[in-house]
């Protein structure tokens, strides 16, 4: 956490290079078909070394970092934590503009605007969620069965950091849980964002080797005026009980049927530590890259 500023600082130098030796663009075309909603935009794939995730989980944190403006009506879901599993038990979350929530009093759904949010797979039972004070949740079946937790927070610019931990082992008819916290550190004020927990099956939490994370679009199709020209976001790499696993891999993957106006690069940036630091930078176009793969290794594993 103390060396952020000197990462995020050499990231956002290696993204505005990145932005200038990017490949030839093709415009939208007005006519184009493209898959329903949502849009995947690009996706990224951690694979972790197993002795990163061979103890007990307690903590896993990525930094993100914001640089440029989004239209005030752009739906965008920004997810370091795209897919990941905790014992078998999958799970993702991330920030979002526009988040539409629900209250265990109130089931009609509300639009609370921007924050943060973690949902995990396989539930739906209301007592397996637990919201922050003024926070919001979700249980629905449209997409798979899942539970969510949700918190306002206003963020725009900036550095923020990601955390998921172990709250709280216990016992319910003889089988185990663990309740598993999820907060946002605003680097800008400085102050921890409790977003709430969720109640994932088993003690002795395990982390799987992959960890994915991804930029999206959501709701209605955009206006093409609104997806944004000059933003760049950068996913520290993952940190897991408190250290960053030693020269992960990392593969970007570009889904078919969506406007490719989004690429993902790699940036080194050097930290007092021995070990290097990873991280990718997703850089948007109002024109689409032309593709020459649609998937492309980042970082290989152990280089």
């Amino acid at each position: 956490m103390k060396r952020l500023p000197a990462l995020a600082t050499t990231v956002l130098a290696l993204s505005c290079l990145a932005s200038v030796c990017l490949p030839a663009r093709a415009a939208l075309t007005e006519g184009k078909t493209y898959k329903n909603m949502p849009w995947h935009l690009a996706d990224i794939w951690w694979s972790l070394p197993a002795e990163s995730v061979a103890d007990d989980f307690q903590t896993l944190e990525v930094d993100v970092t914001i640089v440029g403006k989004l239209d005030d009506s752009l739906r965008l879901y920004i997810a370091p934590f795209g897919l990941g599993s905790l014992s078998g038990t999958k799970f993702y979350g991330g920030i979002q503009t526009h988040m539409a929530a629900q209250t265990k009093t109130n089931p009609n759904r509300q639009n609370i605007g921007r924050g943060g949010i973690f949902s995990m797979w396989g539930e739906r039972a209301l007592d397996a969620i637990r919201t922050a004070e003024g926070g919001f949740m979700e249980s629905s079946g449209h997409e798979g069965d899942f539970i969510s937790i949700r918190r306002k927070l206003n963020w725009s610019q900036g550095t923020y950091t990601c955390r998921l931990e172990v709250a709280e082992q216990v016992t319910i008819d003889e089988k185990p849980y663990t309740w598993v916290r999820y907060s946002i550190h605003d680097h800008q004020t400085n102050r921890q964002l409790d977003c709430g927990s969720l109640r994932f099956p088993n003690h002795h939490l395990k982390l799987g080797k992959s960890v994915a994370g991804f930029v999206e679009i959501f709701g209605r199709k955009p206006d093409q005026h609104v997806i944004p020209q000059d933003l760049t976001i950068t996913f520290s790499a993952p940190r897991v009980n408190g250290n960053t696993p030693a020269k992960p891999g990392c593969r970007a993957i570009y889904p078919k049927g969506v406007p490719d106006v989004v690429r993902a690069t790699p940036a080194t940036a050097s930290t007092p530590s021995a070990t290097d630091t990873r991280a990718v930078v997703f850089t948007f176009s109002k024109d689409e890259f032309v593709r020459e793969k649609r998937q492309h290794p980042l970082y290989q594993p152990g280089k």
